[in-house]
């Protein structure tokens, strides 16, 4: 917010939002208030997944189109959301090839790399993330792994947005470990599950962005611990950090819960507090490595 308030972004045409928390409903008046943002919409996503929410997101998502089609004055045709569809679900599939090759005991990548991977994702054209992703992958796969990461402690990194690289450096280079998943906004769940193509392509996108791991946002049945227990057997995971921005009350209380099912798997568990700044670096620093030495 605090760039939008400095005008940094005026070269935007819209913000489109969702309601994940109460922080982000307050963002998105925020937004409306006090920039000059010509077209900022709020779009409303259900909590729950089961038929109806599908089906409700699915109307949801009809009426943000036509707003945005009325806005815009264009028109986005069904032909263009399939072709979309298969565009990103080419983009999730080579992201899974990818973190597949993390369960490896020597993986390919660092975690530093990976996040340098996903940055590249948000910001260059999808199609030419997508070749550039086939071309690493073959290089990859084809080489043999210079760096020996076999006896570092296997890391499994989760909770909110990450905003600097600065922790995953204390993680991997100040304490002899390499992370080798990561569950957190931006990530695993983004490539977590294509979107079907054989049926009406608004009811895939809703079931798809609903039936996906669920978020802390998500009321859970149970979904989300069956998906991680089986993540950390896959990745032969020795140790989590949770990693929470402060004050999100969302992603600080399902910590709770998650701290007790990994320690019940006999999985060490820190969770830790940060925010937007490096104020507090060295504080975690100390915690992380302190938390390494004891796996």
């Amino acid at each position: 917010m605090d760039v939008a308030l400095r005008g940094e972004y005026h070269f935007l045409n819209g913000v489109i939002m969702t309601d994940s928390c109460h922080a982000g409903e307050l963002l998105y008046d925020a937004w409306r208030h006090y920039t000059n943002t010509d077209y900022v919409y709020l779009l409303d996503v259900p909590r729950i997944v089961n038929d109806d929410s599908i089906k409700i997101f699915q109307i949801r998502l009809q009426n943000f189109i036509v707003n945005f089609e009325n806005h815009f004055s264009i028109k986005i045709t069904e032909q263009s959301l399939f072709d979309a569809a298969a565009l990103y679900n080419k983009n999730r599939a080579l992201l899974e090839n990818l973190y597949n090759l993390r369960k490896l005991e020597n993986p390919p990548i660092t975690g530093l790399e990976m996040i340098q991977i996903m940055n590249k994702n948000w910001i260059m054209d999808i199609e030419s993330f997508n070749n550039y992703l086939q071309h690493f992958l073959s290089v990859i796969e084809n080489n043999p792994n210079k760096a020996d990461l076999k006896n570092r402690k296997r890391i499994m990194l989760m909770g909110g947005k990450i905003s600097h690289p600065e922790l995953i450096k204390i993680i991997e280079d100040d304490g002899d470990a390499v992370i080798v998943f990561e569950d957190i906004c931006t990530y695993y769940r983004y490539f977590d599950r294509a979107t079907e193509t054989d049926q009406d392509i608004l009811y895939s996108l809703s079931k798809r962005y609903l039936s996906k791991i669920p978020c802390p946002r998500m009321m859970d049945d149970g979904t989300r611990w069956n998906a991680i227990s089986k993540i950390i057997d896959e990745y032969t995971i020795d140790g989590v950090i949770y990693h929470s921005l402060k004050f999100c009350v969302t992603n600080s209380i399902k910590a709770l819960t998650l701290k007790e099912q990994i320690h019940e798997i006999g999985k060490p568990f820190l969770y830790i507090e940060g925010d937007y700044t490096l104020n507090c670096i060295e504080q975690l620093r100390t915690r992380i490595r302190t938390f390494l030495d004891l796996i």
